[in-house]
C-alpha cells in the first residue's frame, strides 16, 4: 500500500524543503519501491511507492501534467479502465502501461470535481491545480484508502497516516476526549474525528476543495435504496450476483507478484479463493492461502477450519494453503509496537493472528491478499429481520414455513427463532430494556454498559445521547425492513475503522488488502435485491449460495454456521487474566486514566470469566474482554506513549 502526504501554505510561506522531509520520513515504510516529492511555492506532494499493479512498475509519483497545469500524487487501483479510456477518448497506442494516476488525472481533466463518481476502485489521491490554485482531495467509495488531513490558519498538512501529520511541528496533538469516549463504548459512526483534536479524516466517499483559506467537503456518494430489481427467477438473481463477484475478484488480480487470500474456510472467503484459484489456473500460476488454526494436538472447546479449508483446496489444485498458528503471543504483547504502527487505539482483538497471516503470506512475496471481508454485510448477506418483516405486514402462513424450515436446517428451536428473529426485534425498546434489566444483564448492543468508561465521565461527554445520534441508522424505519437493515450494514460508518487498521498494518508488511466482496457494483446490487432472496427455504444468505453453485465445495456451500475467525482468543485470554488484573493493581496510573476509565469494573468483570462451557459463554465472555480488558489496557499504553 502506497503513501501520500503534502502542504499547502495558506499563508502565501514557501513549503521549507525539511518539513516536506520529515513527513516523507515518517511514512517511509510505505516506500518499498521508492519515492518521490514535488515542491513548488507554497505546495508540496509527496509519494511512497508500494509496485503492486503491472502499470506501477513504471509509474512515477508525484506527476506533473505541465500542459495542464496538474499535480497528482495517488494511492490508488482503478477497476474500470476500459470503460474510462472509452469515456476519455484516450487512443489504444497510449492504453498500454498508463498508471491509474494518470487515468484519475485526466478523468479530473474532463469530469472536474466529479470524477470519483465515475472511478472504480480503492482510491486516496490530492490533485494541485495550478490554473484554479486550488488543492483537490478525493476518498474512495468505502473507504479503502484513509486520507487525513490538518487546516489551520496558516496551512493545510494531509498524509495516508496520523504520524505523517504530526511529523510537522506546528500540528497540535490536544487528545480528543470525544474520541477517547466513542472508543471506550465502541461507537465508531463518527467517521471524521480521530484521537487528536485537529487532526480529522476525510469520509469515505468524499471530496475535499482548499483554495486559499476556504475548505469544502462533499459527499459524492451514498449507498441508498433504488427501486426493486425484479429478474424472472430465482436463478437469474443468483447468477446477475456470480458475474459480479467474478468482475470484482478478476479486477484486483492485476498484478505482477504471487496473488494471496485469506481464507477461513467460511462462504466469503471461500468463494473469493475458488474465483481466484479459477482465474490463476488459466494463466499456470498458483494461489497463496493463509489459515489461522490450533494447534493439531489442542484440546480446548474451540475449533478451527480446517476441514473446510481443506475441501476448498480439494476442489482447486492451484491452492498452497499454509497454517498460521501464531503461537506464544496473546492479545496484549507488543501493544507499543502496534500503535507505533496504527497512530491511534484499535478495536482489532485480534490484530496478533492478523499479523501472523500477513507476515506469512508477505514471505511468499504476496503484495496483493484478497479476504472475504464484508461480504456478509452485501453480497453473502443473512437476510436479517426478513421474519420480522414477515410478521410485521401479517404474512403469518410464510413465517411458519420459514420458522419450520430455518429450525431444521440449523438445529434450533421454533421458538428459539420467534423469540430471537422475531420477538426481539418487534418488542417495543422499554420491553427490551425491561427484559434485561430482570436478567441483570445488559443486552449485547448497550456497550455503555458493558465498557470501562468512567460513570462521570460519560456523563460529562453525554455519551448515551452521543451514541444514539452517531448510530442512527443511514435510512430511517419505523417497521422492520430488511432491504433498509441491508442498506445501514454497508454504510461506511459501520466499516471504515475496521478497514483502517486493517490497511495501516498491511503496510507495515508491504501489502495491500482488497475485500471484492465490498465493490461498488455488488453493493449497488444487493441494495436492489428484493429481500426473499437473502434467506430461502429456511437458508440464510441464500443468494450467495446458489451464486456458488459449481464453484464452492457443497460441504462449504451448504455449512449453516460458522466457528470464529480467530479460535483461540478466549483461551489465550484466559492465559494472560491474572497478569492484566496485576497490571490494574499494581501499575494503573490514577491521576493520567481515573477520568477516563473505571478499574474497579474492570477486575470485576475479568474475574468473572471461566473456561467457557459452549459457544454461547464463549461469544458472551469474549465481548466482555473485548469491551474492557484489551480495549481498556490499550488506550492505557496509547494514552502514556503520547504523552511521553
Amino acid at each position: 500500500m502506497s503513501g501520500i502526504c503534502g502542504i499547502f501554505y495558506t499563508d502565501g510561506k514557501s513549503v521549507p524543503q525539511e518539513i516536506l522531509d520529515e513527513i516523507m520520513t515518517t511514512l517511509s515504510h510505505r516506500g518499498v519501491d521508492g519515492s518521490g516529492v514535488w515542491r513548488e511555492g507554497t505546495v508540496g506532494l509527496g509519494h511512497q511507492m508500494l509496485h503492486t499493479t503491472p502499470e506501477s512498475l513504471h509509474e512515477t509519483l508525484p506527476f506533473k501534467d505541465s500542459s495542464a497545469n496538474l499535480v497528482i500524487t495517488a494511492d490508488a487501483r482503478i477497476d474500470n479502465r476500459n470503460e474510462l479510456f472509452e469515456a476519455l477518448g484516450i487512443p489504444y497506442a497510449d492504453r498500454v502501461g498508463m498508471p491509474d494516476s494518470t487515468l484519475i488525472l485526466k478523468a479530473y481533466e474532463k469530469w472536474g470535481e466529479d470524477c470519483p463518481k465515475h472511478l472504480l476502485g480503492d482510491f486516496a489521491f490530492a490533485i494541485w491545480d495550478g490554473r484554479k490554485q486550488q488543492l483537490f482531495c478525493a476518498r474512495d467509495h468505502m473507504g479503502f484508502k484513509a486520507l487525513y488531513y490538518h487546516h489551520s490558519h496558516r496551512f493545510f498538512v494531509f498524509a495516508s497516516e496520523i504520524k505523517g501529520i504530526l511529523a510537522v511541528p506546528d500540528v497540535p496533538r490536544q487528545l480528543n476526549e470525544i474520541a477517547v469516549a466513542d472508543f471506550l463504548v465502541c461507537n465508531q459512526h463518527d467517521l471524521e474525528i480521530t484521537f487528536y483534536e485537529e487532526i480529522v479524516r476525510l469520509p469515505p466517499a468524499h471530496i475535499l476543495m482548499l483554495r486559499s483559506e476556504r475548505i469544502k467537503t462533499k459527499r459524492y456518494w451514498t449507498p441508498e435504496l433504488s427501486e426493486e430489481l425484479r429478474l424472472p427467477s430465482n436463478g437469474e438473481y443468483a447468477e446477475a450476483l456470480r458475474e459480479l463477484m467474478f468482475q470484482a475478484v478478476h479486477c484486483r488480480m492485476r498484478s505482477n507478484f504471487p496473488v494471496g487470500v485469506m481464507l477461513s474456510g467460511g462462504l466469503d472467503s471461500s468463494s473469493v479463493a475458488c474465483i481466484a484459484a479459477r482465474r490463476l489456473r488459466e494463466e499456470g500460476k498458483r494461489l497463496i492461502a493463509v489459515s489461522s488454526a490450533l494447534p493439531e494436538n489442542y484440546s480446548g472447546i474451540e475449533k478451527d477450519e480446517r476441514e473446510f479449508v481443506e475441501e476448498v483446496r480439494s476442489r482447486e489444485n492451484n491452492i498452497d494453503v499454509e497454517y498460521v498458528l501464531a503461537e506464544g503471543v496473546t492479545p496484549f504483547d507488543d501493544l507499543e509496537g502496534l500503535f507505533q504502527r496504527i497512530d491511534q487505539p484499535s478495536m482489532n482483538v485480534f490484530y496478533y493472528m492478523f499479523d501472523a497471516l500477513y507476515r506469512t503470506s508477505r514471505k511468499h512475496g504476496v503484495r496483493m491478499l484478497l479476504s472475504g471481508f464484508g461480504g456478509d454485510m452485501a453480497a453473502s448477506f443473512s437476510g436479517k429481520g426478513y421474519m420480522a418483516q414477515l410478521a410485521s405486514i401479517g404474512h403469518w402462513l410464510e413465517l411458519a414455513h420459514m420458522v419450520q424450515k430455518r429450525a431444521t436446517v440449523e438445529g434450533l428451536s421454533r421458538w428459539a427463532l420467534l423469540k430471537s428473529e422475531v420477538l426481539s426485534v418487534l418488542a417495543p425498546s422499554l420491553i427490551r430494556r425491561f427484559y434485561h434489566l430482570i436478567r441483570r444483564r445488559p443486552s449485547n448492543t448497550d456497550w455503555i454498559s458493558r465498557s470501562a468508561i468512567h460513570p462521570s465521565f460519560a456523563q460529562h461527554i453525554d455519551i448515551k445521547n452521543r451514541s444514539r445520534m452517531n448510530g442512527h441508522s443511514l435510512v430511517a424505519y419505523t417497521l422492520p425492513d430488511t432491504r433498509v437493515m441491508l442498506c445501514n450494514a454497508v454504510s461506511p460508518t459501520n466499516l471504515t475503522s475496521s478497514i483502517e487498521d486493517m490497511a495501516n498494518s498491511h503496510a507495515i508488511f508491504g501489502q495491500e488488502q482488497l475485500h471484492p466482496l465490498l465493490d461498488r457494483r455488488i453493493v449497488e446490487f444487493c441494495l436492489a435485491v428484493p429481500p426473499e432472496q437473502f434467506m430461502q427455504n429456511g437458508w440464510r444468505r441464500s443468494l450467495i449460495r446458489h451464486a456458488m453453485e459449481g464453484i464452492l465445495p457443497p460441504k462449504v456451500q451448504w455449512r449453516s454456521s460458522k466457528h470464529p475467525f480467530t479460535p483461540d482468543y478466549h483461551s489465550r485470554m484466559l492465559t494472560v487474566r491474572s497478569e492484566v488484573l496485576q497490571f490494574l493493581s499494581e501499575k494503573y496510573d490514577e491521576d493520567q486514566l481515573l477520568p477516563y476509565v473505571d478499574r474497579t469494573k474492570i477486575e470485576r468483570q475479568l474475574n468473572r470469566v471461566q473456561p467457557v462451557k459452549g459457544w454461547n459463554d464463549w461469544e458472551i465472555d469474549s465481548q466482555i474482554i473485548v469491551g474492557l480488558g484489551v480495549m481498556v489496557l490499550r488506550f492505557e499504553h496509547w494514552f502514556h506513549q503520547r504523552t511521553e
